[in-house]
């Protein structure tokens, strides 16, 4: 996900394991750690044409200010600087205090970075209203507590002016996740990871909330599209389903929602499918959005 969202604070246990570990207040899901970091950058890279190509669609232009809702690390928002040129601005949101000093520290010779520490459950967002060009998003709603998705939409809505835009790329069917020919044991890795990003109180398929917090907060919805990805084990875009699987079942075991025998298949289930010239990985499904800003 492109940021390691955070919980909602709640102290409660992985619902539904035996001894499982406490959700703790603050802790992003995904980590933070160097291995994660990692990840995130590989993602990145392989995703970026969808990022210019939404860029495109939504009419972000040279000059442009834009949102870069939980920016993490920062990896979109050098794209998002490229894309508004020398006279645009990007205002970077993010939760995580040590994604909000590596932002400040990368972006602090560009005065066209601003960089917010932001809980986008809670806060009101640091913007003048409406004005605001445009809004990107990725894989953060899924992660929001409570009503924080509709929340930030109303956020976004108070900021973006009369024809800008409120761009989103999030997960509509997670399920597509899985290896072809049909693998149960990697069938049974993306249930336990919906299980345990719920257990913080996100929504995996969280697309639906939004197309519907959109149309009530004041956007009309502009554009959509399904993006899948179908790989074959020399293919680039396998490594992100197979890195997912690998750093993070272990953390599935370390949170009580798997075992150790478990884990085992799983990962012998992966080696077998990278030997595999038959072995296709299929992504999750995630839907673009592209939602015009109405006039108040």
């Amino acid at each position: 996900m492109e940021v390691c969202a955070t919980t909602s604070g709640s102290s409660d246990s992985v619902p539904g394991a035996q001894g499982a570990l406490p959700i703790t207040p603050g802790r992003y899901v995904l980590g933070t750690d160097p291995v994660e970091r990692g990840r995130l950058e590989l993602q990145h890279n392989l995703w970026r044409p969808a990022l210019h190509e939404a860029l495109v669609r939504a009419g972000v232009t040279a000059g442009a200010h834009v949102i870069d809702v939980g920016a993490g690390p920062g990896l979109a928002t050098a794209d998002l600087l490229h894309a508004v040129g020398p006279q645009g601005t990007v205002h970077a949101l993010e939760r995580s205090p040590a994604f909000v000093a590596e932002l400040q520290q990368r972006y602090a010779a560009d005065s066209r970075v601003t960089v917010s520490q932001v809980d986008l459950v809670e806060d009101s967002l640091p913007v003048t209203p409406l004005t605001v060009d445009a809004s990107w998003c990725r894989w953060v709603a899924m992660f929001l507590p409570g009503h924080g998705p509709e929340h930030l939409v109303r956020q976004l809505a108070q900021a973006i002016r009369p024809g800008g835009a409120a761009i989103f790329q999030e997960y509509v069917h997670y399920q597509t996740y899985g290896l072809v020919p049909f693998d149960p044991d990697i069938h049974s890795f993306h249930e336990q990871v919906m299980r345990s990003f719920a257990s913080g109180g996100g929504q995996t398929n969280i697309a639906g909330r939004l197309l519907r917090a959109l149309a009530d907060s004041g956007f009309a919805i502009e554009h959509v599209r399904t993006i899948i990805h179908a790989a074959r084990p020399q293919d680039p875009f396998w490594q992100w389903p197979s890195s997912f699987l690998r750093i993070y079942a272990p953390r599935l075991v370390e949170q009580g929602l798997a075992d150790e025998a478990w884990l085992a298949r799983a990962l012998a289930a992966l080696d077998r499918a990278e030997r595999d010239p038959a072995s296709v990985f299929t992504t999750p499904a995630v839907l673009e959005i592209v939602a015009r800003r109405l006039a108040p």
